[in-house]
C-alpha cells in the first residue's frame, strides 16, 4: 500500500470509530498516522523537488528553442508560440508534477488537522475516564 492509501485507511478508521474506541486504540492509530504523516512530508518534499526540476527544464528548453528559432530568422512572437507547441509534452509533465506536489501538500495539511483532532479526542477521553473514576469514589 502507498503512503496515501495507508493514511486514508487510518482516516477511515477514525471517522468510523473515534467516538467508540478506547484510549489505547486512539493512541495506537494516532501514532500510526503520525508516522505516515512523516512519510507523506518526505513524499511532498520530493514532489516539490520534482516539480521545481520540471519547471527549470521547461524554462531552459523553451528559451533554447526560442533562441534557435530566432536565429533562423523567425519573428519573436512566432518563435515563442512554436516553441510552446513543440515542447507541449514538457509543459504537460511540469503541470502534472505541480498538481501532484500541491495535492500532497494539501493532504499533509489535512492529516495534521486530523492529528490535532486525535489529540483532542484522547485528552477528552482521558478526562472523562478520570472524572468517572472520581465520581465512583
Amino acid at each position: 500500500m502507498t503512503t496515501i492509501e495507508n493514511i486514508e485507511q487510518i482516516l477511515s478508521w477514525y471517522y468510523r470509530n473515534s467516538s467508540t474506541s478506547s484510549i489505547d486504540e486512539l493512541i495506537n492509530n494516532r501514532d500510526k498516522l503520525a508516522v505516515w504523516s512523516c512519510n507523506l512530508a518526505q513524499e511532498t518534499s520530493d514532489a516539490f523537488i520534482g516539480y521545481n526540476h520540471a519547471y527549470f527544464v521547461r524554462k531552459v528548453n523553451t528559451s533554447r528553442k526560442i533562441n534557435s528559432l530566432i536565429k533562423q530568422e523567425m519573428a519573436v512572437n512566432k518563435a515563442e508560440n512554436q516553441a510552446i507547441e513543440e515542447l507541449a509534452d514538457i509543459w504537460e509533465t511540469e503541470k502534472e508534477k505541480e498538481a501532484y506536489a500541491h495535492k500532497c501538500d494539501l493532504f499533509l495539511k489535512q492529516v495534521n488537522k486530523v492529528l490535532e483532532a486525535f489529540n483532542q479526542r484522547i485528552s477528552y477521553e482521558k478526562e472523562e475516564k478520570f472524572n468517572s473514576k472520581n465520581q465512583q469514589t
